[in-house]
């Protein structure tokens, strides 16, 4: 599997992180991006009527657990 440029350039900047509080904060940054990326689609879903509050209940009443698998 090729690295996108974008990727390899988010290594590099790994590659800088001097303490374990640096990479929590760039973790903290990374996190915080992907939640305003979740947010906005749920937004997006509200608004064009995929997401409902009768989905949200019928959602809050699923089990959506895998089974774990066995090791040997």
């Amino acid at each position: 599997m090729k690295l996108l440029d974008s990727q390899i350039r988010l290594l590099g900047v790994i590659s800088r992180i001097k303490s374990e509080e640096e990479g929590e904060e760039l973790c903290r940054l990374i996190q915080k991006y992907y939640m305003e990326k979740l947010d906005e689609e749920i937004d997006r879903l509200w608004a064009n009527g995929t997401l409902t509050e009768e989905k949200l209940e019928a959602m809050s009443k699923e089990h959506f657990r895998v089974p774990s698998r066995k090791r040997d």
